[in-house]
């Protein structure tokens, strides 16, 4: 896991949130502001899309997991390289498919407090 505070609140909600489902974690690592500018119609854009999202994502996927490669600083953004795997009998009928799916990104977040001075 980073050291850095905002890194490591990235880190968890990757791993914990998204891949382990710990929806209750969302009140301790996400501000209770939170808007999500990208958010789709009907989907709330605050921490309740949030909630939605993962829980359809586990409801497709109970087998998901999520690994994060890579987890950094520096100044005001912190990018993460996680790498998600399904089984790909939940993608497609088995018989089409003989390897598990792969997600592979490279998000960056903002630090909500704005770049740092040091």
């Amino acid at each position: 896991m980073p050291t850095s505070d905002n890194a490591a609140v990235v880190w968890r909600y990757l791993q914990e949130v998204l891949g382990g489902g710990r929806l209750e974690l969302l009140d301790e690592l996400v501000a209770p502001d939170y808007v999500d500018h990208t958010a789709r119609a009907g989907r709330s854009p605050g921490v309740a899309g949030i909630r939605e999202v993962v829980r359809m994502f586990h409801t497709a996927f109970p087998d998901l997991a999520v690994t994060v490669q890579d987890c950094l600083m520096d100044r005001d953004r912190v990018a993460s390289h996680p790498s998600a795997t399904a089984p790909a009998q939940r993608l497609r009928p088995p018989s089409l498919c003989r390897a598990p799916r792969r997600l592979r990104s490279c998000p960056t977040y903002p630090d909500p407090d704005g770049p740092t001075n040091s």
